[in-house]
């Protein structure tokens, strides 16, 4: 099972996900602001995820972040659908 936690800068998302992750048992994995285009830099983490992980911040911080800090996202419509059906298909909440 795969747990996304997304939200504004200071909110808390990665206090409740290390939080998450010790009363589950659960692997944590954090996604930054990336280097090279999202797609690559989430994938090439995430691919190999077959244990339950809480993941803090994905593709929805991209399409909230990406115009502030470059002037728009660098998701396709295609790019944010697939990564919403990745994660569909992995029974992500």
């Amino acid at each position: 099972m795969l747990v996304l936690v997304e939200g504004a800068d200071g909110t808390g998302k990665t206090t409740l996900a290390r939080e998450l992750c010790a009363q589950l048992g659960y692997r944590y994995l954090k996604f930054g602001i990336p280097d090279e285009h999202p797609m690559d830099y989430w994938f090439k983490r995430l691919r190999d995820v077959r244990e339950p992980t809480v993941i803090d911040r994905l593709h929805l911080s991209e399409e909230a972040y990406g115009p502030v800090f470059r002037g728009g996202s660098a998701l396709s419509e295609l790019d944010f659908w697939t990564v919403e059906g990745w994660l569909w298909a992995r029974r992500c909440v």
